[in-house]
């Protein structure tokens, strides 16, 4: 799956062959096929490899923290780890799935479950809805991704930041 994603982040979705990345991993065409019967499958399991490695980091920054606070500065540092490739399968991902509901959804299930509990264990913390922060952190993780060859690192993450604490943090008295 991982050399998969190079392929498919370095090249794009039509210009890779089952036989690229055969070759890639050294093994035959054939063996592919045993586990994946289209290419369209084994980009699937490249986004769902991508966005279950994403919620597991999300999670772990989120019991690492003890504030909404600190949680978006880990968030953000997360939006950046590893991002040209990241980026790339995500647009790959938008661009194929997004008109078929079901599969977005599918993909994006433990992505919005993790937001919810995030949403929960901070809720004290957190002046917007549920739905709301969910927006803004996605919002906000696709506009990093598409700006960042646009614009400074440092800079987008410093205003990524501030952004996101004035829409989701409430206010300190």
């Amino acid at each position: 799956i991982k050399e998969a994603i190079e392929l498919f982040a370095e090249y794009g979705f039509q210009e890779v062959s089952v036989s690229n990345i055969a070759k890639k991993v050294s093994i035959g065409k054939g063996t592919i096929y045993t586990y994946f019967k289209t290419k369209d499958e084994i980009l699937e399991a490249c986004v769902a490899y991508i966005f279950d490695s994403f919620v597991v980091d999300m999670e772990n920054a989120a019991k690492n923290s003890i504030s909404m606070d600190i949680f978006l500065d880990k968030l953000v540092y997360l939006f950046f780890m590893d991002m040209s490739t990241r980026s790339r399968i995500f647009f790959l991902f938008q661009r194929r799935y997004y008109n078929r509901k079901s599969k977005y959804k599918k993909f994006t299930k433990g992505y919005r479950n993790s937001i919810k509990k995030i949403y929960n264990n901070f809720s004290e913390d957190i002046k917007c809805t549920l739905e709301d922060m969910e927006l803004f952190i996605t919002s906000f993780m696709m506009t990093s991704y598409m700006m960042k060859d646009n614009i400074d690192e440092n800079r987008l993450k410093v205003t990524i930041k501030r952004a996101l604490k004035e829409l989701i943090l409430k206010k300190k008295l």
